[in-house]
């Protein structure tokens, strides 16, 4: 989907860093394309299970749009997942 829409291969074009203490699991992710820039931080608490995910995207004319996410995992079937992603700011919610 993202190659159709964006012209991005997530193979070539993302990088992505994982770093995990005994508290939590940091995914960082950078991704860059013709048209904007993503960054995002996902943390996964050990203790709670909570998922937050922030996101800052760079368009071509260098606007700045900063979100950030509560993530509700509904389900796993392997390395599938169908989650929930709540807009911290306006609640609005989008399914995955």
């Amino acid at each position: 989907m993202l190659k159709k829409e964006l012209g991005i291969e997530l193979e070539q074009d993302m990088l992505m860093e994982v770093k995990e203490s005994l508290d939590e699991v940091n995914i960082s992710t950078q991704l860059e394309a013709e048209s904007m820039n993503v960054q995002t931080d996902m943390k996964i608490n050990h203790e709670t299970g909570e998922i937050t995910v922030d996101g800052i995207t760079e368009l071509e004319n260098g606007e700045k749009k900063t979100n950030k996410f509560n993530v509700l995992i509904e389900e796993i079937e392997g390395n599938d997942f169908t989650a929930t992603f709540v807009d911290d700011e306006t609640g609005k919610e989008y399914k995955s």
